[in-house]
């Protein structure tokens, strides 16, 4: 059971390191992505006066664009989620085992050194330390475009 154990943090470790810069690029991307067609779609406005039916496909194309992105964050942090919540259960299981009767030294010794490794090294996975990987993260992200639209809607109004 504790090699099983072992065999699941390492797998997670190396996905960690795998992906965190890809999951760095793709968040950054997602947002400068979102604000650049914001930026775009105000000057494209501006321009396009003669046809405003190419202007709203155009602007309807693009903004789905970035809520495909979006929902491509949540689904990837919602697994995460999932992951997480299996993970913080394994103590608590572990100490159920260790107070039940039945329980045998053996059994009581692995389960203590699973509730320390689980302690020692297990963490949240991160887009290289800048941001966490959980059910917060859509959301963050969500704050983020939505402040600086509006700070470029401020800008292009005035």
């Amino acid at each position: 059971m504790f090699d099983l154990y072992v065999n699941i943090l390492e797998a997670y470790k190396f996905l960690r390191i795998t992906f965190r810069l890809q999951i760095l690029y793709y968040t950054v991307h997602t947002v400068c992505h979102g604000l650049m067609t914001e930026a775009i779609l105000l000057q494209l406005r501006q321009i396009v006066t003669t046809s405003p039916e190419k202007f709203g496909v155009y602007a309807v194309l693009s903004q789905m664009w970035l809520v495909k992105n979006v929902a491509l964050q949540i689904v990837l942090c919602v697994e995460s989620e999932r992951f997480y919540a299996a993970m913080e259960q394994i103590p608590s299981v572990c100490t159920e085992l260790i107070q039940s009767r039945g329980c045998t030294d053996t059994q009581r010794r692995v389960c203590k050194n699973i509730q320390r490794l689980q302690v020692t090294s297990f963490t949240k996975m991160s887009g290289l330390g800048l941001f966490v990987v959980d059910v917060t993260l859509p959301l963050r992200i969500a704050g983020v475009l939505t402040s600086y639209t509006l700070a470029i809607l401020q800008f292009a109004l005035s």
